[in-house]
């Protein structure tokens, strides 16, 4: 993460409501936001206001797996660590996303 945005997160955490699990993004009495408030208060309306068409959360994750390819990323590990998964088949998705590209990269991953 970089130190920006760590900073960035430490002011907001300040100006958050306290709460038991010490969330990044509580609700305003410091708990966990609500599925449904968070799609229809926050996602969503974030969504329109980008002129975006609507997706689900896990899309982001597809994303950044993308994003991290294509910014030059290819190390399977780190792609791991990043996303907190325990395996690192996540890279399968990214055959999905960059076809060829994965397939000539990382051929163990993406065998059929």
């Amino acid at each position: 993460m970089p130190p920006s945005l760590l900073l960035e997160l430490k002011k907001w955490k300040l100006a958050c409501a306290k709460g038991d699990h010490n969330l990044v993004f509580p609700n305003g009495a410091g708990n966990p936001e609500s599925h449904a408030n968070l799609l229809h208060r926050g996602f969503r309306p974030a969504l329109r206001r980008a002129r975006l068409r609507q997706i689900k959360f896990h899309q982001f994750r597809h994303s950044y797996v993308s994003l991290l390819i294509g910014a030059g990323i290819y190390n399977i590990k780190h792609i791991q660590t990043l996303l907190g998964h325990a395996s690192a088949k996540v890279i399968e998705t990214c055959g999905v996303c960059h076809g060829q590209f994965a397939k000539n990269r990382f051929p163990a991953f993406t065998a059929d």
